[in-house]
């Protein structure tokens, strides 16, 4: 059961961090929120989503013991996990658009 409410947390904190700038307007949210809908603003949204459901974790459950050092090293885990499903998966309409310098597309040999 903790597993599924951290799922259900990080994908609410990962939505209202997709959609936070677009319905505020506020400037100090680009930091942590995506302003468009490239890749990189994805894994940003992901690490911030991971790190807070951290927190909450932390502060609910009352773990101490080894829980910084392996939430830390999920959440560098968290943007490759997004870059792999976001880019490699895509339908092959979707992956032609990503095929500039500027992108994360998948690699052609």
């Amino acid at each position: 059961m903790r597993r599924f409410l951290k799922i259900l947390i990080y994908v609410a904190l990962f939505s209202v961090l997709h959609f936070g700038y677009e319905l505020t307007g506020w400037d100090f949210l680009k930091v942590l929120c995506g302003t468009d809908e490239s890749v990189f603003e994805h894994i940003k949204m992901g690490f911030w989503a991971y790190l807070f459901t951290s927190v909450i974790e932390f502060f609910a459950f009352k773990k101490k013991q080894n829980f910084w050092s392996s939430r830390f090293f999920s959440a560098s885990l968290v943007p490759w996990f997004i870059v792999v499903c976001g880019t490699w998966f895509q339908p092959s309409s979707e992956r032609s658009k990503l095929s500039g310098l500027n992108s994360l597309g998948p690699l052609r040999l």
